[in-house]
């Protein structure tokens, strides 16, 4: 069993291109592809269509991607336990985080992660709540920052309670107010955050916030990159709903109030249930705490 080979089948798979997996691990594309052949015969059915705009899954293909993301995560794990066992410390971790705390935490965990474990390799993806729910589930990370949804069954480590702020043109008449109410609100023309994957609901805090009430937003635009929204909203585009995060460092031609009644959404980071993180899972979420904690990030 090459663990090595079924990694690489998931990166084409993650990326859809042998090229560009090529790229991240550092193989020719011949090298790629020779692997990938390998595990097709070993497999004995093909598990990629060949495109020229890159490649896609078959239905076998589709069928043993979960099942290879499973050995590749206990390889990983076996690796790092017993790299620890003989006092060095390897491993390599994905997070799947919110725009927002990749723009404002991730620098400063990166940086002393990078300081503390140097030998630990982390890969970020940034996405929506509904896009890191699936990667999570799909086993394609390890840990997932961003906010926690009732429905989630994973494990749950909470960093911060986060108020929801509405943001507004500055010659906006609601602008004026201490406060806005969200009915009066929810009446403008709205810019919406939207999900990469076209399924989930596009802003499920928002939705939560909203949950019982009998208005809902005059969606007039709507992007999976919370900049761009607040760049929108700048331009006068529309109003939108944003937590605290993206919009107080921002140094944009916007006015941002409190919601009434007050909104708020938990962020945390969150694994998979029935396993316990491995050892670079682990130093990541005690670096991620401690980083929070310099900061004044708190759960209230």
């Amino acid at each position: 069993m090459d663990i090595r080979k079924y990694g690489v089948f998931l990166r084409v798979a993650d990326w859809g291109s042998l090229t560009r997996a090529g790229e991240e691990l550092g193989y020719t594309q011949s090298g790629i592809s020779h692997m990938i052949k390998s595990l097709e015969e070993e497999a004995g059915v093909p598990l990629l269509v060949r495109r020229h705009s890159g490649v896609t899954l078959t239905a076998e293909g589709e069928a043993l991607l979960p099942i290879l993301r499973e050995l590749v995560s206990w390889g990983d794990r076996l690796e790092q336990v017993s790299a620890a066992l003989r006092g060095v410390e390897t491993g390599r971790i994905s997070i799947g985080v919110f725009f927002s705390i990749s723009h404002c935490w991730m620098p400063d965990i990166l940086q002393q992660f990078e300081r503390e474990h140097p030998n630990i390799t982390v890969d970020v993806l940034e996405g929506g709540s509904g896009d890191i729910e699936s990667w999570l589930t799909e086993g394609r990370i390890d840990l997932g920052l961003f906010s926690r949804q009732p429905h989630y069954t994973f494990e749950w480590i909470p960093l911060m309670r986060e108020q929801l702020m509405a943001v507004l043109p500055t010659d906006h008449p609601l602008a004026f107010r201490e406060e806005v109410a969200v009915e009066e609100l929810l009446k403008e023309p709205y810019i919406m955050q939207a999900s990469q994957d076209a399924s989930a609901v596009q802003d499920q805090d928002l939705y939560n916030y909203l949950k019982g009430r009998k208005q809902t937003p005059r969606v007039k635009y709507s992007s999976n990159n919370d900049y761009a929204i607040v760049r929108m909203v700048e331009k006068g585009l529309g109003v939108s709903i944003l937590p605290n995060l993206i919009v107080r460092e921002e140094n944009r031609d916007i006015a941002v109030r409190p919601l009434s009644p007050a909104g708020y959404r938990e962020l945390g980071i969150a694994y998979r249930g029935g396993r316990e993180p491995s050892p670079a899972m682990e130093e990541f979420i005690h670096c991620t705490k401690d980083v929070l904690a310099r900061m004044g990030v708190s759960e209230e």
